[in-house]
């Protein structure tokens, strides 16, 4: 079977990325630069936005915050554009939101967030909402504002462990599963890092112990080295909040084992934030070996991932350990180069921000444009559709329309019928008063007839003075009374008419007919039934209504 391609996703044609996530970041790069050019000679636009979309948390896991936000930009710019991807958008305005977050402009992050938060709530898509919601308050916690960060971290707590330990858990497909635990896990995280900001260190242990154990029982392969790295260092530094140096540093010699090879470095390199914090609660302390370790992990980061404004944050705390343990030319040396990472630094940051801020601008004009594009077609097809004196519906759109209603009541056994009426001795009116007030008088019966219609009625032009309605799901008795409604209404209208030979106004006639559709008729034989009502009724003398039974 074929699949569609709005269905298709880029671990498709690159299963070397991974199955459904990005398994190595720095390798995942340059397979997904080399898929964007693919992409973009076969004039993809929806595995372009896909492709974005990892570029973005490819580099949000490496720490380059300002690439999070042009790839962001762009995803949701093509995500706009495109088809079958509409999914991606509230991860993608989440990306960008973590983007801005990282560079500190934190009152678009809280927007691109708000935005995100919206998308996800419309696409009924809970864990990006979960997500979000962890987002903003990891936010707060930034912010300093740890009330309001317990709102969103408790809530998301809450609902995470809902999900993770829901009675049909082990009955969800691997991916859910996997998604499911990884929530959890990272709402734990968030519950911990609220409590060391709070300076409840104990309740911080307390629930980092507990992600431990839940690491150790899970058989789903999650993504462990982030959770178990981010617990030793958010483990470290509550003992050290405790003054229990000795259990601090049992935790960072275990976090520096698993941090030997260059491998294991790569995938910790969210981390780069925890390690920085160590170090200046470490240098506070005066644990001179312990910082200095730090400091070498610090480095050995920047060096596996370049990154501006993490070289920036090593050599300001490199300063500050030379000016403790250090000689002054080493002390020196670190201040030069923190001052040139910090101009360079300057400079990418203001660029990155108004790259962000044009491609922003970008998306609204071509969301703009795409509304534009979308009224002018849509007037297109009212003005193909409709009738331009009446502005009922033309006779095509009846056509069409009575076509598609016939059918669907064969299938669903439901009534279906039609009221045909035209204007009695509209000739006459005409020859007499003209054609503009005959073109007025078929506007005031288009009125009534508007106005009358109820659910399942739907009226159209039919030719001159002539009209149909077509009637869905209705009774005899409901349809009888309906044109028995009209007759009234338009004889109230007083619409002079001294032509006349059977009243001194306006009058109408009509036919009606309704009943389940049988595999005997056609369209037109309903249509032509309906016509001998209307023909009956005129015989009968005019301004009066004949039903078919």
């Amino acid at each position: 079977m074929e699949t569609k391609k709005s269905e298709e996703t880029i671990f498709q044609f690159y299963p070397e990325l991974g199955v459904n996530d990005i398994n190595e970041p720095l390798k995942a790069l340059g397979i997904l630069k080399k898929a964007l050019k693919d992409f973009r000679k076969q004039g993809r636009n929806d595995m372009i936005a896909e492709t974005y979309y990892y570029l973005a948390e490819c580099n949000f896991r490496i720490g380059n915050a300002r690439q999070v936000i042009s790839n962001s930009m762009q995803a949701i710019a093509y995500i706009r554009q495109s088809m079958g991807k509409e999914k991606l958008l509230p991860k993608a305005y989440n990306m960008a939101g973590i983007g801005y977050s990282s560079a500190g402009e934190y009152t678009v992050c809280q927007q691109y967030y708000l935005d995100a938060l919206k998308y996800a709530k419309n696409q009924k898509d809970e864990r990006t909402e979960l997500s979000i919601l962890n987002n903003i308050g990891a936010l707060f916690l930034q912010l300093g504002d740890y009330k309001e960060a317990s709102k969103y971290v408790n809530k998301v707590y809450e609902k995470a462990t809902s999900r993770r330990f829901a009675s049909d858990f082990n009955d969800l497909p691997e991916k859910e599963q996997l998604d499911r635990s990884e929530m959890y896990f990272a709402a734990i995280m968030n519950l911990a890092d609220m409590n060391y900001h709070e300076e409840d260190y104990d309740s911080c242990i307390r629930h980092i112990d507990s992600l431990e154990v839940a690491l150790e029982g899970s058989d789903i392969p999650v993504n462990l080295p982030i959770y178990v790295n981010n617990l030793y260092t958010i483990r470290a530094k509550a003992y050290l909040g405790l003054d229990d140096v000795n259990s601090a540093r049992d935790a960072l010699e275990s976090l520096f084992v698993r941090l030997k090879d260059e491998e294991a470095l790569a995938e910790t390199t969210e981390l780069f934030e925890d390690y920085m914090e160590l170090t200046h609660i470490l240098l506070r302390d005066g644990e001179e070996e312990l910082a200095g370790r730090v400091l070498e992990i610090m480095q050995r980061v920047c060096e596996v991932v370049e990154n501006v404004s993490r070289w920036v944050s090593y050599y300001g705390q490199l300063a500050q350990y030379y000016a403790a343990y250090g000689s002054q030319e080493d002390y020196l040396h670190a201040c030069a180069q923190y001052h040139n990472y910090g101009l360079e630094n300057e400079n990418e940051t203001r660029r990155s921000i108004l790259l962000g801020l044009k491609n922003q601008i970008e998306v609204e004009k071509s969301i703009e444009l795409k509304k534009i594009q979308f009224e002018q077609a849509e007037e297109m097809r009212l003005l193909s559709e409709t009738d331009e004196l009446t502005n009922l519906l033309n006779r095509r759109s009846f056509n069409r329309l009575s076509q598609t209603y016939y059918k669907a009541a064969a299938e669903e056994l439901k009534t279906f019928g039609f009221v045909m009426l035209d204007i009695d001795f509209f000739k006459q009116y005409n020859d007499h008063y003209g054609h503009v007030a005959g073109d007025k008088c078929i506007k005031e019966i288009s009125r009534i007839l508007k106005e009358s219609e109820v659910e399942g009625f739907l009226t159209s032009r039919y030719g001159g003075d002539e009209f149909i309605v077509i009637v869905r799901d209705h009774t005899d008795d409901e349809i009888r009374e309906y044109m028995e409604k009209i007759l009234k209404k338009v004889n109230e209208a007083n619409i002079e008419h001294v032509m006349s030979p059977i009243t001194d106004h306006v009058t109408v006639t009509l036919g009606g007919i309704n009943g389940i559709p049988s595999k005997k008729q056609t369209l037109m034989d309903l249509v032509q039934m309906v016509d001998d009502a209307l023909y009956e009724a005129k015989k009968q003398g005019k301004n009066r209504a004949v039903f078919d039974d």
